[in-house]
């Protein structure tokens, strides 16, 4: 027409996979920052993609292909997805009003619109066939299993319902160019079955095609309904009530475990997709504050002392017991037909009434409703915490700490625990689950005076999924390892993700590997070939020691002892400093990182490494005291005389007047809270581990030294 050759620089096959940037603001800290995804088209400006393993159609200009031109027809891993579902469909959702501009709104009043209202198709239209969607499958699997059928989930090509228009289903491959199909139901199949043994589902497609299917489909059948018998929400006409903005949801699927590692829970959860929320419109405040891991610890470590008995109680849906306070409205979720098959995608909504999982401030309000309750009844609320309650009662206290809808019960009076369990009955539905067993999820076993805390099936799972079950490293680093630190940014997506798997551990249950993985961390953005090695190896000794557990025993509770050292320019010129924290003999906190500022001597680097304990120790000492612990003896070891000097007496010359800041502070910390600073040799000095890597005989001292042991049972 115009006598030109087109430009086909950009054009690109139908199906082609590609990698499509994720904005900053919408992933976290250690999330991915591409997704995979396949190209459905190209639009006016950038492509329409669909990514591979939600499902989830969007356009994005910043998109990478291969070097390599790859062959569709022989791919065996990556399948795509299913393009067109009863929540994807774009023909059946209301046209998404333009997002407004940021305003604040009065809490819990109902904006106006400011959009025009959504434009909606004849209903009487003929539509196009659409593939199989999740809730056909849903759908198909109870047929298939009211006949008694062997095969759980049918083949998706098979036709589930009749087709709302007149071309039968089975008939679309007829006008589609064969070669563009991907061949792969069995494959895909396949992939969930093994996916099963290690990994949660990512939908509800993916938890219907497993071998666990028919019990992912009761479980999403009893979530719905207990969302529904909670009211939730209220379904709203778009025609009649246009809104400001429509949130997106998505479904997560978590399978949970007993103490022994098998699967005692199948759990999803409709969660929003809170990032599609707007500031000022749906929501303000966010912020909900949980116990600290820390915290457990030192509860534990102080009932072992009080001998208090410790039992662990969930509360049913706990966002949904609390009201929303904006006008949040979301889209109609994957599943919803089976509760209302009259429903219409594209012209309802609904209204959230309570504090629905997943939105920004479900959190803050499910927060807000336990602590009035808590407080109501006689409890005060913990400074140091705000996760810890202390209530006193005829003599007794009991403690409880809340972990969003975990909450850990201590008391050595029965009556008063069956007290506070009925008034939290009477308002919540909530599952007693007798004595600790699991939280945050380490298994936590406390018998006749003694606990331990352990991640074996957590370590277990890395080593099937990166294949280091059968490493033997004695070791988590080489003693005297040295990474390249000059290299290019890198995208090691699989460097980050086991690196946060390991440091989950590290900071959890396992202070032998603290320094490795704090070390390791400095690496996460320019990771290469020999950081990738090291990391393999320090996650292999995790899996290889699995079996070890943190051991504690019943010692005096009012007693912290603390151990910090450093090590000075083992970073360039950077120092690293580390420390450990025993409460009753116990170990409660360790930390190891590199220090933030240039030391210019040991003295000083010891200086930086005190001040960084003492915060801590002041810290545990107010906790302590919001535990009812009284009369606390606060001891710190150093192994640097300088460093002891500077910090009990005002020392002012050349080599100290630069960091009189520092030296001040510990000085006056140690005399307004008793901290005892005692100098201990170098060889006796427990926190050496935390700034070095270690030989296998000493790091096995010092292994010793932080009170991990290898299970009995293991």
């Amino acid at each position: 027409m115009t006598g030109k050759k087109p430009n086909l620089k950009y054009m690109r096959r139908f199906g082609e996979q590609c990698t499509a940037y994720v904005e900053g603001h919408k992933r976290g800290k250690l999330d991915d920052k591409g997704v995979r995804c396949r190209v459905l088209g190209i639009k006016e400006k950038g492509y329409l993609l669909v990514e591979v393993d939600s499902g989830r159609i969007f356009e994005s200009v910043h998109v990478t292909f291969p070097k390599q031109e790859v062959d569709l027809e022989k791919e065996t891993t990556d399948e795509l997805p299913e393009l067109l579902s009863d929540s994807e469909d774009e023909a059946d959702q209301p046209a998404r009003p333009a997002r407004p501009e940021t305003r604040n709104t009065p809490r819990g009043r109902q904006t106006q619109a400011r959009t025009p209202e959504p434009v909606y198709e004849d209903p009487e239209e003929e539509e196009e066939p659409r593939s199989p969607s999740p809730i056909n499958i849903l759908r198909q699997l109870s047929q298939s299993q009211a006949r008694g059928s062997k095969t759980a989930v049918p083949d998706r090509t098979q036709r589930v319902l009749e087709p709302r228009n007149k071309v039968a289903a089975k008939d679309i491959s007829s006008a589609v160019d064969q070669s563009n199909i991907i061949e792969g139901s069995r494959r895909r199949r396949a992939t969930y079955a093994l996916s099963a043994v290690t990994e949660d589902p990512k939908s509800i497609a993916e938890a219907l095609e497993r071998d666990d299917a028919a019990k992912w489909k009761d479980a999403i059948l009893d979530e719905l309904n207990s969302l529904v018998e909670n009211g939730t929400w209220e379904v709203i006409d778009l025609r009649k009530e246009p809104t400001e903005n429509i949130a997106d949801t998505k479904w997560v699927h978590k399978r949970k475990q007993d103490a022994a590692g098998v699967f005692e829970k199948y759990k999803p959860r409709l969660v929003v997709r809170g990032f599609t929320q707007v500031e000022g419109v749906d929501y303000d405040e966010t912020f909900a504050p949980v116990v600290r891991s820390t915290t457990i610890k030192v509860l534990i470590s102080v009932l072992l002392a009080k001998e208090y008995r410790i039992t662990q109680m969930d509360v049913v849906t706990a966002y949904l017991n609390s009201k929303m306070d904006f006008n949040v409205v979301i889209r109609i979720p994957d599943g919803y037909e089976l509760l209302d098959p009259e429903i219409d995608r594209k012209k309802h909504a609904l209204r959230l009434l309570k504090g629905l999982y997943g939105t920004k401030q479900g959190g803050y309000l499910w927060n807000e409703e336990f602590k009035g309750t808590l407080v109501s009844i006689g409890f005060k609320q913990s400074v140091s915490d705000p996760g810890l309650f202390r209530i006193q009662r005829n003599g007794s206290e009991l403690l409880i700490t809340l972990y969003v809808d975990d909450i850990l019960i201590a008391t050595d009076n029965e009556d008063l625990r069956k007290w506070v369990e009925d008034q939290l009955a009477t308002k919540y539905k909530v599952k007693f689950m007798g004595e600790i067993h699991t939280l945050l999820g380490s298994v936590i076993n406390v018998k006749d005076g003694r606990a331990s805390f352990q991640q074996s099936s957590y370590l277990e799972l890395i080593g099937q999924r990166y294949g280091l079950e059968n490493t033997k490293h004695r070791t988590p680093m080489e003693a005297g390892t040295k990474l390249p630190e000059e290299t290019a940014e890198s995208v090691m997506e699989q460097y980050r993700s086991l690196l946060g798997a390991v440091m989950y551990a590290s900071v959890s249950t396992r202070p032998d590997v603290a320094y490795a993985t704090a070390y390791l961390g400095r690496f996460a953005s320019k990771a290469t070939e020999p950081h990738w090695t090291a990391l393999k190896r320090l996650a292999g000794y995790l899996v290889n020691t699995r079996r070890l557990e943190l051991r504690y025993a019943a010692g005096k509770a009012n007693l912290i002892e603390a151990w910090v050292d450093a090590s000075h320019l083992s970073e360039g010129a950077y120092g690293v400093s580390g420390h450990a924290v025993f409460v009753g003999g116990n170990l409660v906190s360790w930390r190891s990182r590199k220090q933030k500022t240039v030391a210019l001597s040991s003295m000083e680097a010891e200086v930086n490494a005190l001040v960084d304990v003492v915060k801590e120790v002041m810290w545990l000492r107010e906790l302590l005291t919001d535990l009812g612990v009284s009369g606390i003896k606060t001891v710190v070891y150093e192994d640097n005389q300088a460093a002891i000097a500077s910090s009990k007496n005002a020392i002012v010359n050349d080599r100290t007047r630069h960091m009189l800041g520092k030296t001040t502070f510990v000085r006056e910390a140690i005399k307004e809270h008793n901290i005892e600073l005692v100098f201990i040799p170098t060889k006796d000095q427990k926190a050496d581990g935390l700034t070095k890597a270690k030989g296998p005989s000493e790091f096995e001292r010092f292994r010793a030294g932080m009170g991990l042991e290898t299970s009995v049972a293991g």
